[in-house]
């Protein structure tokens, strides 16, 4: 190779190291502004957009969450952050969070479906998952489900899978509870309460149901309130009064004698 040519390309080498040196300088600023290291007062959110049904979720409650998490700005706001925010407002299932040049936040909200009461204090979605939400939002008149938490879709599927078997039947479900080791509990609208045990749940129904219109008191004005459904071939049924006996009749009040005062 002549001295020439060699000169040539090491003077070439010199000059692409020195343009990537000055690229590097150049470009260096602009990815800082883009993860956020610089710069993010500069770019303030201005807009919130909030995508959702607003059956129970508050707006003022999602705006109160996710405004603090904005402070950085558009380019150093932590999403992750602003979505987690967002899903501690109560009802909240689940929260998508954008941004969207130049200075909007969306916000896309999943909220909860209830579908029952959940151990007493607590709510179930149709999806199986078990929620907080403040006490004078509960709603009335739901099917209390009881049992492990673990457990609470499977118990949620028995309560959707039985209660039509009952309405059939003229009874209506409005609880189920499951024990730590399996054992199934319904408890009906009148107080009536069937022990199913913790296996062939729906055979064990079904005979009962099929069974139950033979079934007679052992004498007349008695009712059916327990049923025990835990025999391989039978059940066992518990009566009371179908009615409170009447109180006592009030005797009449003595009129007053003659001549005395009323």
């Amino acid at each position: 190779m002549s001295a020439a040519r060699a000169g040539t390309r090491g003077h070439f080498v010199v000059k692409v190291v020195a343009w990537l040196a000055a690229l590097g300088v150049v470009a260096l600023p602009m990815v800082a502004v883009v993860n956020g290291w610089i710069g993010a007062g500069q770019w303030p959110f201005r807009q919130l957009r909030v995508d959702a049904d607003f059956r129970k979720v508050d707006v003022d409650a999602v705006r109160a969450a996710i405004v603090p998490t904005l402070e950085p700005g558009f380019f150093a706001v932590d999403l992750g952050a602003a979505r987690e925010a967002v899903e501690r407002v109560p009802w909240v299932a689940g929260a998508e969070v954008r941004k969207r040049w130049p200075d909007t936040i969306e916000v896309r909200i999943h909220e909860f479906e209830v579908a029952a009461r959940w151990n007493g204090d607590r709510l179930v979605d149709v999806e199986g998952r078990i929620f907080d939400v403040p006490g004078d939002e509960a709603i009335e008149g739901l099917p209390d489900l009881r049992g492990p938490d673990e457990r609470a879709p499977e118990v949620l599927a028995l309560a959707l899978g039985l209660a039509p078997r009952l309405e059939l039947a003229g009874l209506d479900l409005i609880g189920v509870r499951v024990s730590p080791r399996g054992g199934v509990d319904l408890e009906l609208a009148d107080g009536v309460l069937i022990r199913l045990g913790r296996e062939d749940l729906e055979a064990r129904l079904d005979r009962f149901l099929a069974s139950l219109p033979e079934a007679q008191p052992p004498r007349p004005g008695l009712r059916w309130t327990r049923a025990d459904l835990r025999y391989a071939n039978g059940f066992a049924l518990s009566w009371r009064p179908a009615s409170p006996p009447p109180p006592p009749p009030i005797p009449p009040a003595f009129p007053p004698m003659p001549g005395a005062d009323a």
